[in-house]
C-alpha cells in the first residue's frame, strides 16, 4: 500500500478511537448531542430534520437546537466534525464466478460542517480495493447560505448532490446496489447521473415545502470541467413533512471539444428527465423513481431513447426509537439500445443494525436480461461501520 494510503487508513483509525460512542455521520451527532436517528430514517437515508438539516447547511434550527457538550477529546468536533466510515464485504458471489472475499472493500474520511453564518462545506477521501486503495477526493462541495430560499454551491459530485432526498444519489441508499436511475449510462452520451461531475447550482427552499435545484456544468467524469454544456434542474414539494413529489432534468452535450472518448466522432446531445416520489408511513418508507433517457448516437445523427423506472419498499423495525432491523424490496427495470431490450432487477435484503452507525447487510438480487444481457444473480454481505 502506497504511503498516502497509510496515512489515510491513520487517519480513519485515529478517529475512530476518539469518536467510538458516536453514531451515524457520528462527527455531526457529537457536534448536536443528538442521537442519528434524529435526522435519518435509517443511516444513511434521511428523514424530515435530517433533509432540513442538510439544506440548512447542516445547522439546526433553534427550535431543535441542543445545548451543546464538549470533552476534551471531542475539541475538533466543536470546529468542524470529521467521521470515517469501513465498508467490508466478506462475501460477494455472482452467478457463474466463485465468491470473493474483501475483508476491507472500502474506506472513506469525510470532512464536513459549517463556518461561520453562512459558509458550509463537504469533502469526502475515498479509497477502494477495486482501485488497489489508490486514495483520493472523492467528491466535495461547498456553499454559501445567503438565505433560506437561496443557497450558492459549488461542487465535484453526483449530479443531484444537494437534493436532500434519497431517490436520486446513491451516497445515501440502504441498498448495496445500485438503481439503473443512478447507475446505468444508457446511450452513452453522458455517464451515470450517481457519478461526479463539475458544476455549480443555486438550490433552496420556499415556505419550507418546495425544494429547487438549478445547476450548470461539465459532463460525468470531466475532471477538468472542460466544455461545460450540462443543465441541471430539480424540483420537490413535500405534500407533508413525510410524503415528496418531484421531478428532474439533466439536458445537455457531449462536444468534441470537451475531449471525451464518448463525442470523439461528433457532438452528441443527452437528456435524463423523470418524476420522483418519496413516502414514509409510519416505519414503512415507499419510493419511486420514472426516467427517461435520451442520447444521440455515436455519429450525432439519429436519437436512442430508453426509460428506467425503480420501485423501493423499506420497513424499519425499532426499538428505543432506533432501526434494529431493516428489509427491503426493490424492483428495477431499464431499458438499452433505444428500447429493443429491458433488464429486470428484483432485489430482497435486510439489514442488521448493531448500532445507528454499525450495520450489517445480506441482499439477493435476481437479474433477468434480454437480447446481449444474460440472467445473473448476486449475493453479497455487507458490513459497514461509520465512527
Amino acid at each position: 500500500m502506497k504511503t498516502k494510503n497509510w496515512l489515510l487508513f491513520g487517519l480513519a483509525i485515529s478517529f475512530g478511537f476518539v469518536a467510538i460512542d458516536a453514531q451515524a455521520i457520528p462527527a455531526f451527532a457529537r457536534k448536536t448531542s443528538m442521537p442519528c436517528s434524529s435526522c435519518h430514517y435509517a443511516v444513511p437515508a434521511l428523514n424530515a430534520l435530517g433533509r432540513q438539516f442538510k439544506t440548512n447547511g447542516y445547522r439546526l434550527s433553534e427550535a431543535v437546537k441542543p445545548k451543546r457538550k464538549f470533552n476534551d477529546y471531542l475539541k475538533l468536533d466543536n470546529a468542524f466534525p470529521v467521521s470515517a466510515a469501513l465498508v467490508a464485504r466478506p462475501y460477494n458471489k455472482t452467478k457463474g464466478n466463485k465468491a470473493s472475499v474483501e475483508a476491507l472493500h472500502e474506506l472513506e474520511l469525510y470532512i464536513a460542517g459549517s463556518f461561520g453564518d453562512k459558509w458550509s462545506g463537504f469533502m469526502e477521501f475515498a479509497g477502494e480495493a477495486g482501485s488497489d486503495f489508490n486514495a483520493g477526493v472523492d467528491h466535495g462541495q461547498v456553499t454559501y447560505s445567503a438565505s433560506p430560499q437561496l443557497n450558492l454551491q459549488i461542487a465535484m459530485g453526483p449530479t443531484f448532490w444537494s437534493d436532500p432526498y434519497d431517490t436520486l444519489t446513491h451516497m445515501r441508499r440502504l441498498t448495496v446496489g445500485e438503481s439503473s436511475i443512478i447507475g446505468s449510462a444508457f446511450g452513452g452520451a453522458d455517464g451515470p447521473v450517481g457519478e461526479n461531475r463539475q458544476y455549480v447550482s443555486v438550490n433552496g427552499r420556499f415556505a419550507n415545502k418546495l425544494f429547487y435545484s438549478i445547476g450548470f456544468g461539465s459532463l460525468i467524469d470531466n475532471a477538468e470541467g472542460a466544455d461545460p454544456q450540462t443543465f441541471i434542474g430539480r424540483v420537490a414539494y413535500d405534500i407533508t413533512p413525510n410524503v415528496m413529489a418531484g421531478a428532474f432534468t439533466v439536458d445537455g452535450t457531449c462536444s468534441i471539444a470537451s475531449g471525451s472518448p464518448d463525442c470523439a466522432l461528433a457532438d452528441r446531445s443527452f437528456s435524463r428527465s423523470g418524476l420522483d416520489f418519496q413516502a414514509d408511513v409510519n416505519h414503512w418508507r415507499f419510493t419511486g423513481v420514472f426516467m427517461q433517457a435520451k442520447d444521440d448516437d455515436i455519429n450525432g445523427i439519429n436519437k436512442e431513447s430508453n426509460n428506467a423506472m425503480t420501485g423501493r419498499v423499506v420497513y424499519a423495525f425499532q426499538k428505543d426509537y432506533r432501526p434494529v432491523w431493516v428489509p427491503y424490496l426493490q424492483i428495477d427495470r431499464h431499458q438499452q439500445f433505444d428500447g429493443t431490450e429491458t433488464i429486470t432487477d428484483s432485489t430482497i435484503g435486510v439489514t442488521r443494525y448493531f448500532d445507528e452507525n454499525i450495520k450489517g447487510t445480506v441482499e439477493y438480487t435476481n437479474t433477468n436480461g434480454d437480447g446481449t444481457t444474460p440472467d445473473d444473480y448476486r449475493l453479497v454481505f455487507q458490513l459497514a461501520a461509520y465512527f
